[in-house]
């Protein structure tokens, strides 16, 4: 905008799977409200390579599925790794941008660009209908095999059996296919 001679805000409507931008290396995802709320990503490359994992799988399974699977990827990851003295990929990006910043306090557009590569990674993973179906298998070597994935892709602390969110959104993949809610998710 500061080469068209705005020099104002400018208030900007993006889908959700823009984040990064790729030719500025700057996080302009969620959390960014002032041009103080970016963050320079030249130094964190598997940020913006999330923004990239996350324009192919749009571009492999479409705007409306990876939108639709987006929230709940970053939900299930929020749940797994928002624990300040557990050791994920998430904090220990926090702990480097702490360093980095000479600060006591980041903006909370930082703490969602930490954990935005596990959340592409899982979003891989709800969004294939391959492993949508292990997902609600009644076959436990089927269902394992989609915990499995989805602890591959980004889930960075505890069991992904117990996470609340990944569980929520088996229960609802369930409902709206049509299949019964699995009683071992139900007990928990």
């Amino acid at each position: 905008m500061a080469a068209k001679g705005i020099n104002g805000p400018v208030t900007v409507w993006a889908r959700q799977d823009r984040n990064v931008c790729l030719h500025h290396q700057l996080w302009i995802g969620r959390g960014v409200h002032t041009p103080g709320d970016q963050l320079d990503l030249s130094d964190l490359p598997q940020i913006a390579q999330a923004q990239t994992r996350h324009r192919n799988l749009i571009r492999r399974h479409g705007h409306h599925p990876a939108e639709v699977f987006y929230e709940n990827a970053r939900e299930i990851i929020d749940w797994s790794s928002n624990h300040p003295n557990s050791d994920t990929a998430r904090t220990s990006r926090l702990r480097y941008l702490f360093d980095r910043e000479q600060t006591q306090r980041l903006p909370r557009s930082y703490d969602y660009a930490a954990y935005y590569p596990e959340v592409a990674g899982v979003l891989s993973v709800l969004v294939s209908p391959f492993w949508q179906h292990l997902a609600i298998s009644e076959d436990p070597t089927q269902q394992e095999a989609f915990f499995r994935q989805v602890a591959a892709n980004g889930l960075t602390n505890g069991a992904p059996w117990r996470n609340t969110p990944l569980r929520n959104w088996i229960d609802r993949l369930r409902w709206d296919t049509g299949q019964p809610e699995n009683p071992s998710h139900a007990a928990t």
